[in-house]
């Protein structure tokens, strides 16, 4: 293991690039770049409380009204995005309520969005550009 940082501009500081970190980051940049959200509208590691336990959400999205929108779980590239990841998702879901969720190891990403007519998550080829969430 390296003493290797990356620099987090959510959190505004450097931390210990372990892989999970690096596809934490590529998410961050692609959700800024690509699907329009502000770094001021992404928390990483957001702590919550769900049925008494703390938890930590990887990336947690909010919108104009700081709303939750969106969770994104990551994992390390080793670290297949399975049913274990989406229940962990839906788990951090149960508190927040988000309309899109996100599980990637950085070689695999898997987007879902709800779907109120079926009252599901529904598996998705990417989430809207943040000004269509």
């Amino acid at each position: 293991m390296t003493n290797e940082t990356v620099f987090d501009p959510v959190r505004k500081k450097h931390v210990k690039a372990t892989p999970e970190e690096i596809v934490r980051q590529a998410l961050i940049k692609w959700l800024n770049e690509k699907a329009g959200v502000p770094i001021s509208h992404m928390a990483c590691e957001y702590f919550l409380k769900a049925n008494g336990k703390r938890m930590r959400a990887d990336i947690v999205v909010f919108g104009k009204s700081l709303e939750p929108l969106l969770i994104v779980e990551c994992k390390s590239p080793k670290v297949n995005p399975d049913k274990r990841t989406a229940e962990q998702v839906a788990y951090y879901n149960s508190r927040l309520k988000v309309k899109y969720l996100v599980m990637s190891n950085g070689l695999k990403t898997v987007f879902f969005r709800f779907d109120e007519t079926t009252d599901r998550y529904l598996e998705t080829d990417t989430i809207p550009h943040y000004t269509n969430m």
